[in-house]
């Protein structure tokens, strides 16, 4: 039983060899092996360089055997498919303009320029299709990666001992916590208008109001020693 992938690398390998063999015999055989009379008439309805439509004939043929075989070799690039499929355009155009008694005529450019054309979009869409696949597949791999090696740091952990360690930074971290509500528990229950709290009101005031304030107790308030009568100053 065939796999999807495979399925799919199957039918875009024969619309591939379709495509390349077919640009491949159409620049050998007409061009240079028989030199097609209908081949040089379309050349010489172009109604330039008219003297020399063998040679014209045979720099296309060169230039679809090139295709032909860049096709096969860069068998996952998308360049010579965007280059095959303009291509095909062009000639289908260039077939209506100079050369429209040809369209009538059995298999002629219009069905095989479209059916080949269709080749090479059902080439493009499977090859972006197994890119996002690819491009999805790495993303699935680098993350499976980081979870395994963040496992492994984990046990490698565990193997040498450094949970304790581990729990007490947990617990520091904790006590830490705590004394930081605590803190803000205090300082939100204090009164705002304390003259201990309240430093800037402090400082406004004068040194008799600060003495007044802090005042000291009546057995450490210093006394005027007495005068020569014996009595206290008053």
């Amino acid at each position: 039983m065939k796999t999807t992938e495979e399925l799919l690398y199957q039918i875009r390998g024969l619309a591939r060899i379709v495509v390349a063999f077919s640009f491949f015999y159409q620049g050998l055989v007409p061009k240079w092996l028989s030199n097609d009379s209908a081949e040089q008439a379309m050349v010489m309805a172009h109604g330039i360089l008219t003297a020399y439509p063998t040679w014209i004939s045979h720099i296309g043929g060169l230039f679809e055997m090139a295709l032909a075989c860049w096709l096969v070799t860069a068998f996952t690039d998308k360049k010579p498919l965007w280059v095959a499929g303009g291509a095909l355009v062009f000639f289908l155009l260039d077939t209506m303009i100079f050369s429209p008694t040809y369209l009538g005529t059995t298999f002629n450019a219009v069905i095989t320029n479209i059916t080949l054309l269709a080749l090479v979009l059902i080439d493009q869409h499977i090859l972006k299709f197994q890119a996002d696949e690819i491009n999805q597949r790495r993303i699935g791999q680098y993350f499976r990666f980081t979870r395994d090696r963040m496992l492994y740091e984990f046990v490698k952990r565990l193997e040498l001992k450094d949970l304790p360690h581990l729990m007490h930074t947990l617990t520091q971290s904790r006590i830490k916590r705590r004394r930081k509500v605590r803190q803000k528990l205090k300082e939100s229950l204090q009164p705002a208008d304390s003259p201990l709290k309240d430093r800037s009101q402090i400082d406004r005031r004068s040194s008799s109001d600060r003495r007044r304030i802090f005042s000291l107790p009546q057995s450490k308030r210093t006394t005027t020693p007495p005068d020569d009568t014996g009595n206290p100053a008053p």
